[in-house]
């Protein structure tokens, strides 16, 4: 992915309002969260500053959900697994910290992630597994977790 990465990233011209939210959240995936803020800027701003010069038209609903997903599977890092939820959870140097709402399999959860911590609570639901980084926890309520510096 890095190699990939590397390769596509000076070749691509970003003409489609998709394409920063889709590398915001591979540069997180990839550990590079000042890259990673940067493209999330880019991606939040396509209609606020209209960048793409066409928002006269109507605005970018897709670039509105890239920019949800360069927050929950980039900076914290959300996957699906097959028996789960896996986050890898970082903070931005810019932010004080991030929270979002999601349901998963019938389920109602929120994320929070702050200083150097994220915290994970099931609001509605039966309790599952989940990930955070290599570290496996049963979530039946509300789980903290502190997060590693380095």
């Amino acid at each position: 992915m890095r190699r990939s990465f590397a390769y596509y990233e000076p070749l691509t011209t970003h003409d489609s309002s998709l394409s920063t939210c889709v590398f915001s959240i591979m540069a997180a995936r990839l550990g590079d969260v000042d890259k990673a803020m940067g493209y999330f800027q880019k991606s939040a701003m396509v209609d606020l500053k209209d960048t793409h010069g066409n928002t006269r038209d109507g605005i970018h609903t897709a670039n509105m959900g890239g920019a949800y997903l360069c927050v929950t599977a980039g900076f914290a890092g959300l996957r699906i697994l097959v028996d789960g939820l896996l986050f890898r959870p970082r903070l931005p140097k810019e932010w004080k910290g991030y929270r979002f709402p999601f349901a998963y399999r019938g389920r109602r959860m929120t994320c929070s992630v702050s200083g150097d911590e994220c915290v994970l609570c099931l609001l509605e639901g039966d309790p599952l597994p989940v990930r955070v980084f290599d570290k496996e926890y049963w979530l039946a309520g509300r789980l903290c977790v502190l997060l590693e510096r380095g």
